[in-house]
């Protein structure tokens, strides 16, 4: 017995090494291997914050005085309307293997902001002078968008697409001088929900299980509208269009 315990240690220790030489090695875990193949899938909510470079195009403009007639003024000129933006998104993935699809909704507070300048003169008498001075603001922009895109490891490439609501303000400055010693100067403010699309992509990354970071690029196109100016003895009808390209970046929290 004594002799037979030494011998089957002997084999063990020489037979060991050699059935782990044979056993399949495992590589290391790649990165994000610890996430399911749904890890996309469900509910988000996050912050974003970025720089909008934007652009209010100035149309048309007519301007009515009480009794003098009205003037037609075609501006045609685009202003910059550059400015920062802060907000909220919430929305729904829903993940097909390595393709995800979904719907997100997002509302930005902006400090995109236009100025102009139109002065003209023998407008409605001989040796008048008029100038009007207007600022175009985009307070706020919220979008409704489809998402979709192909992951790897820990990344979410996508495109998206959809519709772009913006609230804009109209601020508008009408100086008049009438060449024969009179004048006056009148200012109002009107606004409007401009409706259009936008289009864009990103990049999105899982930086935990719950916590993603995004970054994103989305052209804005809100269309034109009319804004309707009533500065008592003068009438201003102008058409403004709104247009912008963004940069954001924002975190999300997966549900």
């Amino acid at each position: 017995m004594k002799t037979i315990l030494p011998g089957l240690a002997l084999a063990f220790g020489l037979t060991a090494p050699a059935l782990a030489a044979d056993a399949p090695l495992r590589a290391p875990a790649p990165f994000g291997s610890t996430a399911s193949a749904s890890m996309w899938t469900g509910f988000y909510a996050g912050i974003s914050g970025g720089y909008g470079r934007g652009s209010a195009h100035q149309g048309t403009t007519t301007a009515a005085y009480q009794g003098l007639g009205i003037y037609y003024s075609d501006v045609n000129e685009s202003l910059p309307a550059n400015g920062g933006l802060i907000g909220a998104t919430v929305g729904y993935n829903h993940q097909f293997g390595q393709v995800v699809a979904g719907l997100e909704a997002d509302f930005s507070l902006t400090g995109m902001k236009s100025h102009g300048q139109a002065p003209d003169g023998n407008i409605w008498l001989p040796g008048d002078r008029a100038n009007q001075t207007w600022s175009t603001t985009v307070n706020w922009l919220s979008t409704l968008r489809g998402r979709v895109g192909f992951t790897f490891d820990r990344f979410l490439v996508y495109a998206t697409g959809g519709l772009a609501l913006g609230g804009v303000s109209d601020r508008t400055r009408f100086d008049y001088d009438d060449g024969a010693g009179g004048g006056f100067s009148t200012s109002d403010r009107s606004s409007k929900t401009h409706v259009g699309w936008t289009l864009g992509a990103g990049v999105e990354a899982a930086l935990t299980d719950r916590l993603t970071a995004k970054l994103e690029y989305l052209h804005v196109d809100l269309g034109t509208q009319t804004y309707r100016t009533d500065l008592g003895r003068i009438l201003i009808h102008a058409d403004a269009r709104i247009t912008a390209d963004m940069v954001r970046a924002g975190l999300n929290y997966r549900f």
